[in-house]
């Protein structure tokens, strides 16, 4: 297999795993009493987003040693999981710095 092929199903296994997270996190029955009830949800989430995020790193990495003329297009869709990925996670953490700093612990 050519490797802007390999780039182009590895973007295409990104956006499924990407997507199924979502899909999985509601489609998940929450388990667990009081506080904790639903923190598998989350679990199986970060799970998915984490396979994602290997496709994306993987599909990356081949991107930039594709031919920088050639192929173009296929450089941007090798870059565009990781940059969607990053921006999920640094997402999370600012959520997770935001709510520290109301909650003020």
């Amino acid at each position: 297999m050519k490797r802007h092929n390999l780039v182009r199903l590895l973007a295409l296994t990104w956006l499924v795993l990407f997507a199924g997270a979502f899909i999985v996190l509601r489609l998940t029955e929450p388990v667990g009493d009081g506080f904790t009830r639903g923190l598998n949800r989350l679990g199986v989430f970060f799970e998915w987003q984490a396979g994602a995020f290997i496709a994306a790193v993987i599909s990356f990495v081949l991107s930039r040693k594709l031919g920088k003329d050639t192929y173009r297009r296929e450089r941007r869709i090798g870059a565009a999981p990781l940059v969607i990925s990053a921006a999920l996670f640094l997402g999370f953490v600012a959520l997770y710095a935001g709510l520290i700093f109301i909650g003020g612990k």
